[in-house]
């Protein structure tokens, strides 16, 4: 997995690689700090939405990453 998240996205990742990923409930931060977005749909993360960590170390909204696969 972590092979294919290296050599520049060219292939998909398969459905049981997305499902090893970590998934995670988004904590809110501490008010006055800068809000967070997922890059992908470029939404704030709000406390409680389920999102995922990639190998790189970036977290997304859970359903934008599923919806790569």
């Amino acid at each position: 997995m972590v092979e294919r998240a290296n050599n520049g996205g060219t292939n998909n990742m398969s459905l049981d690689d997305l499902e090893r990923l970590p998934c995670f409930d988004f904590k809110a931060r501490e008010k006055g700090s800068c809000p967070v977005d997922c890059v992908i749909c470029l939404e704030n993360f709000k406390a409680g939405d389920k999102c995922r960590l990639l190998p790189c170390r970036h977290s997304f909204h859970a359903n934008c990453v599923n919806s790569w696969c």
